[in-house]
């Protein structure tokens, strides 16, 4: 069995890593670095959220992409680019044995 993904894996993404470099002065600064530029597929949306009456930005999403073993051990210290907008991974979960992972993300902040 191929899985229920196959096919709607159809959104390029990018997987970023936030690394620590070293410029020429010496100082430390940390860099986005991107880590793997898989397939996905966006399995839900929601949008703002309304706090006091007033409704605020917060965009939540969740991508399945295949599974890989750096992503299912350190995705929570990674950033998800989706066309240039920019989600904190909150929460990976599993699909299947070693087949597929589930990425719940929220905007990301600086």
């Amino acid at each position: 069995m191929v899985g229920p993904y196959i096919g709607s894996l159809n959104r390029k993404i990018k997987i970023l890593q936030i690394v620590k470099e070293r410029d020429s002065t010496g100082s430390e600064k940390s860099v986005r670095k991107v880590f793997c530029e898989p397939w996905s597929s966006i399995v839900s949306e929601s949008g703002g959220k309304e706090i006091d009456m007033a409704t605020m930005e917060l965009s939540s999403r969740s991508y399945v992409i295949r599974w890989r073993k750096e992503i299912e051990e350190d995705g929570v210290k990674m950033i998800l680019d989706d066309s240039g907008v920019l989600y904190r991974i909150d929460y990976i979960s599993f699909i299947g044995r070693r087949r597929f992972l589930q990425l719940s993300c929220s905007n990301y902040e600086q």
